[in-house]
């Protein structure tokens, strides 16, 4: 079964490492593989530094991160 969340990046901006570590961790507790983060945006060009131009993708890596 897939299941797809959706968040926003309001407070996270500065330090997404959390929010993946939190997210990453619950799916590790549950069992699952590290999630695939598809990021809709139609334009990366955005305040919030963790998560401008592809700032988040090269965090995460191109085997788990899709534009």
């Amino acid at each position: 079964m897939l299941n797809v969340f959706r968040f926003g990046y309001w407070g996270w901006g500065r330090d997404p490492s959390r929010l993946v570590q939190m997210v990453e961790g619950f799916e590790a507790e549950a069992g699952f593989d590290p999630p695939l983060w598809v990021d809709i945006r139609h334009s990366r060009n955005v305040r919030a530094p963790g998560f401008n131009g592809n700032t988040f993708g090269e965090m995460r890596g191109q085997d788990r991160y899709v534009w």
